[in-house]
């Protein structure tokens, strides 16, 4: 088979085709079925996180697959909403490659500023790279840290790019090229070479625990939180109660006591205010993303019995 043909000013509309349909593959099931393989990766590169940056006190993850959780040792995968996005985009793809053979936006995230908030639609085409990305998988991770100083964001550039870390929307060749050498590899049973995209984000330790007791008293709160693009940004567009309700999984390795005390503090309040079924319509009327992946009952079931063990706390 061809290689992957991905130069850095343009783009094989054929090889995006098959790293979409090698994606369906991966969220139906038929790669690394258990999730296991990307659980190792993040445990991994936040390991690298973690032995790099002094003042690390815990990280989190949200997002595909956090938002599942195992059933018989499975991730809920398998997804009406995935299985008829990633159907969408196939055929989006072969209409635009019946008009062009190479994909023209890349060029346009060559520039040193590029956020993919700057992607604007334009005439040339609607294959934009969010498009292609938006249900590719990657790691969302948030590094909770005594400071969000300069020299804390520093620390862990200075380790992304020693580790090879590259944020997802940022370079669309490289998060291509990365995100199928894993499937590839998983497919295989090997160990990829390289990491998927990592999203990350930095938050200060006070300012986690005070968003924490801000959603243990029902309000909803916007973090300071600055993500990892081509340089530093503040990012004023997180959710943070959203995220927390719906997909915020600690790795397993946060020992910090009062980070895992203001988050289960946070959770026991939030049942003792709401019910599962009021929480539940929160996240949904709050994203219509979150409404079309909790159609699909198992996912359903997954936030209702996280949801319920919060009463126990």
């Amino acid at each position: 088979m061809r290689r992957a043909f991905f130069p850095e000013t343009e783009y094989d509309l054929a090889a995006i085709l098959r790293v979409n349909e090698k994606n369906a593959d991966y969220l139906n099931g038929a790669i690394d079925p258990s999730g296991e393989g990307i659980r190792k990766m993040a445990t991994c590169a936040l390991k690298e996180i973690r032995r790099g940056v002094d003042g690390f006190c815990g990280d989190y993850g949200t997002g595909f697959p956090y938002h599942s959780s195992e059933k018989g040792g499975q991730v809920i995968k398998d997804q009406p909403e995935f299985t008829r996005y990633t159907g969408e985009l196939s055929n989006l793809i072969r209409r635009e490659m019946a008009v062009r053979a190479l994909w023209p936006c890349p060029s346009c995230q060559l520039g040193a500023d590029f956020t993919p908030s700057q992607c604007v639609d334009c005439n040339i085409t609607p294959l934009k790279p969010r498009t292609i990305i938006k249900v590719m998988p990657d790691m969302d991770t948030f590094v909770i840290c005594d400071e969000n100083d300069k020299k804390t964001r520093d620390a862990i550039w200075s380790v992304a790019q020693d580790k090879g870390f590259t944020q997802s929307d940022f370079n669309t060749n490289e998060s291509l090229t990365r995100i199928e050498g894993a499937l590839d590899a998983w497919a295989e049973g090997r160990k990829p070479a390289s990491y998927l995209p990592i999203d990350l984000h930095v938050i200060d330790k006070n300012d986690f625990i005070q968003a924490c007791a801000d959603i243990g008293d029902g309000k909803l709160t916007h973090l300071t939180i600055w993500s990892m693009y081509a340089e530093w940004k503040n990012n004023k567009s997180i959710d943070f109660w959203f995220d927390f309700v719906f997909s915020m999984t600690p790795y397993p390795r946060v020992t910090d006591t009062e980070i895992l005390d203001a988050i289960d503090e946070a959770r026991s309040r939030l049942t003792r205010c709401y019910s599962v079924d009021q929480l539940v319509d929160i996240v949904m009327k709050q994203s219509y993303r979150a409404r079309q992946l909790l159609q699909y009952e198992p996912t359903m079931e997954a936030l209702r019995e996280k949801l319920s063990s919060w009463q126990q706390i």
